[in-house]
């Protein structure tokens, strides 16, 4: 199955501050769980690099 997320902080490229940022996924239903895979969608010209890791998982 395959679900589409977006991250409530994300802005347009002209607005994002330059430099690293993070950012949290939360998840309620845990069958959502585990990742296998993150695609990073978006609009316009990809003339820029990026990379990003996958930190610890916390359950509480």
């Amino acid at each position: 199955q395959s679900y589409l997320g977006a991250l409530k902080d994300c802005l347009p490229g002209e607005e994002t501050p330059s430099g690293p940022r993070e950012s949290v996924f939360e998840f309620e239903d845990l069958q959502l769980l585990p990742l296998r895979d993150v695609a990073i969608m978006g609009g316009g010209n990809f003339t820029h690099q990026f990379s990003f890791t996958i930190g610890p998982v916390c359950f509480s």
